[in-house]
């Protein structure tokens, strides 16, 4: 250790102890270290200090996480597995911030954060379309979890929005990084090693690694540990709860004027409409308008905040028309986006969901076996693949298992099908 580590660990292990208002003689009685040694050390004329005497002093400052670490760099020797397994444990890492209110998860979000802090569920997949708001509801689990547990929260996702986030010291929070970055390509790295026996969420947002046996090996490795993913699909590996996510709940044409304010989709859309056109309100002349632009995307998040943009250039009345018009026209990118996941249905789901849309009403089940002839765990089978594609959502039915095909991808879907029974 040159002079001026030897400088640097003196002044900081000092401040420790000024700031905890003890003398070098309550220090050295508390550590046992002499209070020589301690002079020695703050003063910066000790040679390289033993590990367990530097050790010693850091228990009975009882140093922060943050302290423990500076002080572990200030010594100048290599911070070992152990000492940030020590960090982590005693470290707070909260996930990011959301920067606005979740809109209508209430139930999604009991369920998925009740699930996880109960251990019931380790690995749970957050599953459907694009811009639907897999993330922001993981984002709300994280916070909920970390909330009500101190649950230390790793977030990594490619998200611009979003980006991996692990606060925690530096050098702790640097080998995390690596770490979640590994487990998205070829291994888990350190992290395991790190994490070990202790709790932890680990969120992989917008997860498409190759190889999904990964997270099955963290949750082995680390027993205390909950993954959550969002992703296209479910990874399809043992233990794993797929939780299909539809988009919000839009207001039906006999929805009356006092509920239709209560409807997520609605609410959203005006949230969003306001950051464009301040003081934009729900009235009498224009509720039927914002009920249909809530109806005519499907209450997609990411479609609403596009759409909404265009009130300032639109009346409501006027973009609904347009809206209804070109659907696809609001939002750069949604018709690929959907149509790449039309694509990604297998041949019976395919075939299964073009009959489907051409049913006005919501279907159950048992709708779909009259309309197909399949037998009826066939159909149930594809209309679960179909769901949690998220090309179908749950349709309110006062408490019976109904579904609806987005209109969004019946206009894309709707061509003639084919002969069911050959799919």
């Amino acid at each position: 250790m040159d002079s001026l580590t030897q400088r640097q660990l003196g002044l900081l292990f000092r401040k420790y102890r000024t700031d905890r208002r003890l003398t070098q003689r309550q220090l050295a009685k508390l550590s046992g270290v002499s209070v020589r040694t301690i002079r020695d050390i703050e003063l910066g004329s000790s040679q390289q200090p033993r590990r367990e005497t530097v050790r010693l002093m850091a228990n009975a400052l009882g140093l922060t996480s943050r302290e423990h670490t500076e002080i572990e760099e200030a010594s100048g020797r290599r911070v070992t597995t152990e000492d940030l397994r020590f960090v982590f444990a005693t470290s707070e890492m909260p996930p990011p911030s959301p920067i606005d209110a979740l809109v209508g998860r209430r139930a999604e979000l009991a369920a998925l954060a009740g699930s996880l802090r109960s251990g019931g569920d380790r690995l749970v997949t957050i599953t459907g379309l694009g811009g639907v708001g897999k993330t922001r509801l993981a984002l709300e689990v994280a916070v909920a979890l970390h909330d009500m547990d101190g649950l230390a929260v790793l977030w990594s996702s490619p998200d611009p929005l979003h980006p991996t986030s692990v606060r925690a010291p530096a050098q702790l929070g640097a080998v995390l990084r690596s770490g979640l970055d590994a487990l998205r390509g070829h291994g888990a790295g350190e992290l395991a090693e790190i994490i070990a026996d202790q709790p932890a969420l680990v969120v992989l947002d917008s997860w498409t690694a190759h190889r999904p046996e990964l997270a099955l090996a963290l949750l082995q490795d680390c027993p205390r540990v909950r993954v959550l993913i969002t992703a296209a699909d479910p990874l399809r590996l043992p233990g794993e709860r797929v939780v299909p996510l539809g988009p919000l709940a839009v207001p039906h044409r006999h929805t009356g004027p006092a509920e239709v304010a209560r409807v997520p989709s609605v609410e959203l859309l005006i949230r969003y409409a306001r950051q464009s056109r301040p003081g934009f309100r729900l009235t009498d002349a224009n509720l039927h308008a914002v009920a249909g632009l809530a109806r005519g995307t499907d209450g997609i998040p990411a479609v609403l905040a596009s759409v909404a943009q265009w009130l300032a250039v639109y009346e409501p009345d006027a973009l609904c028309d347009q809206v209804n018009d070109d659907p696809f026209g609001f939002f750069d990118g949604l018709r690929d986006r959907i149509t790449a996941r039309l694509d990604a249905l297998d041949g019976a789901e395919r075939v299964l969901l073009e009959r489907l849309s051409l049913l006005d009403s919501a279907w159950s089940v048992t709708d779909a076996v009259t309309a197909t002839g399949l037998p009826p765990s066939t159909c149930a089978r594809l209309v679960r693949g179909l769901l949690v594609s998220g090309v179908v959502r749950p349709a309110s039915a006062q408490g019976r298992s109904r579904f609806g095909v987005l209109s969004l991808v019946r206009s894309l879907s709707c061509a003639q099908p084919a002969g069911v029974g050959a799919a």
